[in-house]
């Protein structure tokens, strides 16, 4: 596995995903989180640290786990605060247009990275092996891009590369059958 010397990740959003993101990863990173809701008792009971919004743009990967409705604005915010070598995560259940938001919006050298489990709260709860989560590298892919892409295999995720497009056209047939 591709190692990063960083380990201070933020969860911004911290609806009810939060809990399943702390769950992946704080057993290797430092896990905090911001919202606009109090959710300080929540995030505590979780495993994750409640943070003002400067602390989490302090965290060398910011996970993005807002209402897509939301995701323009909270994007325009982080680009203000955000420095180059950082990476951003979104965890939206569309891609095509998350993966436009991220790219237009961040500036040049912070490293994005398209992604969306496919699964939720509920089936989390059963174990890990084998969920499927996609993962696509929205700008040039590199060692942090690696190192998510193999830190997810290793927690027992199957891992399915593939480009937001490919992402968003699955999807509609499979959730215009669900619905």
């Amino acid at each position: 596995m591709t190692t990063l010397n960083k380990t201070d990740v933020s969860i911004i959003g911290y609806g009810r995903f939060g809990p399943v993101l702390t769950g992946l990863l704080k057993d290797r990173h430092n896990v905090k989180a911001f919202d606009l809701a109090d959710i300080s008792q929540r995030a505590s009971e979780s495993g994750a640290t409640p943070c003002t919004w400067a602390e989490a743009m302090q965290a060398d990967t910011l996970f993005l786990a807002v209402p897509i409705r939301d995701l323009k604005r909270v994007v325009a915010k982080v680009a203000q605060d955000i420095k180059p070598g950082q990476t951003v995560i979104d965890v939206c259940s569309v891609k095509v247009y998350p993966a436009t938001v991220l790219r237009e919006h961040l500036p040049e050298g912070v490293h994005i990275i398209a992604s969306h489990p496919l699964f939720g709260p509920d089936s989390f709860t059963a174990g890990l092996t084998e969920l499927p989560s996609m993962i696509y590298p929205v700008s040039k892919p590199g060692a942090a891009y690696q190192y998510w892409h193999d830190y997810f295999a290793q927690l027992g995720l199957r891992v399915l590369e593939m480009s937001p497009e490919e992402h968003d056209r699955i999807a509609a047939k499979s959730q215009g059958i669900t619905h």
